[in-house]
């Protein structure tokens, strides 16, 4: 009996089974943040990596079309009053592109395309994430982009270096696009696209027009932003009383982006032609210093929701091609005129119905424009 007893196999107790689980517990709640941080730092990684690859499609874009910025195409014009209303002065740039008759890498949206300079500043588009009328070179810069930086036209251009690995809503939308597109568009549906406004109709939900934005003031003329080194004054003040400082409905220039630039639909001929320039990058004084490219939705930091706020995150990519993630609100240059440096206004987020908090809105507009600098 005593022989059985000793060769019987002895258990564990409850309490060392209680121990065991509460040591694994304590191992996986240390080790699961560690694991969570370092996925996010390899999607800050691969997201820095794809902004990069914008620099570079912007150097090959400038290399190909005589040291010029990405911009819309120049007009083709038309005998036609009502398409030349749409596509501007033959020869100079477009006031609107991709559309049919003025196809753009593939892409035809709908009867008028994308605008290329819109009210990207005014309070309903200073943040113009998704495709519709207020569409401009800013969010949709990739149909231009894309034939220097992938393989492929229309549908083929839409690939995931315009999106962030940590943006898959953005990804998933792309993809309804595109099978909305083969589904109905003839030949295969490459570049068979609807309106921009008629997206949503189409597909059933809003189409983010990608993770990055490209900086407007890369086909505005930078004598509108420039400032006088002596007193921080406008030095075109006509054009900056006219395009920047005006004020509406008694909201003051540092919310809005003011003057002509409210309309939705782009700026009448006469004043597009007044602030749209096909700038060169030998125009920018900073290279390293101005922001071409950024991350617009904070993406990596669930608690965010832009690139602007207190803690986000934010990759970029500037004029000389290189590409780093900085945290816009510790990093961006403040708002100072006479350097021509830092942005020009700031953006309003609601918290709750009687709190609103102001941020400075990095790259976006900057003093000097292109001439500026951000960093």
């Amino acid at each position: 009996m005593d022989r059985m007893n000793i060769n019987r196999r002895r258990g564990f107790t409850l309490v060392e089974l209680l121990v065991v689980v509460s040591v694994i517990a304590l191992l996986i709640s240390i080790l699961l943040p560690a694991v969570g941080q370092t996925r996010r730092q390899a999607r800050i990684l691969l997201c820095t990596s794809n902004i990069k690859q914008h620099g570079m499609g912007m150097q090959n874009f400038a290399s190909a079309n005589d040291d010029e910025l990405p911009n819309a195409p120049k007009s083709p014009g038309s005998q036609f009053a009502v398409v030349q209303q749409n596509m501007g002065i033959t020869g100079k740039t477009a006031l609107r592109f991709a559309m049919p008759g003025f196809d753009t890498n593939g892409f035809q949206w709908g009867t008028r395309g994308v605008a290329t300079l819109t009210g990207v500043a005014t309070i309903p588009q200073l943040n113009p994430l998704s495709m519709n009328e207020g569409a401009s070179m800013q969010g949709m810069y990739w149909i231009v982009l894309s034939e220097f930086m992938v393989d492929g036209q229309g549908l083929g251009a839409m690939q995931d270096i315009f999106i962030s690995p940590g943006d898959p809503g953005t990804k998933a939308d792309w993809k309804l696009l595109r099978d909305y597109v083969k589904r109905t568009g003839g030949s295969g549906g490459n570049g068979r696209f609807p309106q921009l406004n008629n997206v949503t109709s189409k597909t059933g939900q809003f189409i983010t027009q990608g993770s990055y934005k490209y900086v407007p003031t890369a086909v505005i003329d930078p004598a509108i932003f420039k400032q006088s080194p002596r007193n921080g004054e406008p030095i075109d003040l006509e054009r900056w009383n006219e395009y920047v400082s005006k004020t509406r409905e008694g909201v003051s220039s540092k919310w809005d982006y003011g003057g002509n630039f409210n309309n939705a639909g782009g700026l009448e001929e006469a004043q597009f032609y007044q602030v749209v320039k096909r700038n060169r990058s030998a125009a920018i004084d900073y290279p390293s210093d101005k922001v071409m490219f950024w991350l617009r939705t904070a993406v990596h930091d669930p608690r965010y929701g832009l690139w602007n706020e207190t803690g986000a995150t934010c990759p970029l990519a500037s004029a000389d091609g290189s590409a780093r993630a900085i945290t816009p609100f510790r990093d961006a240059l403040p708002s100072e005129p006479k350097e021509n440096a830092g942005s020009i206004f700031s953006l309003g987020i609601a918290r709750n119905q009687h709190e609103r908090q102001f941020f400075d809105t990095y790259f976006l507009f900057n003093y000097g424009g292109i001439k500026g600098r951000d960093l």
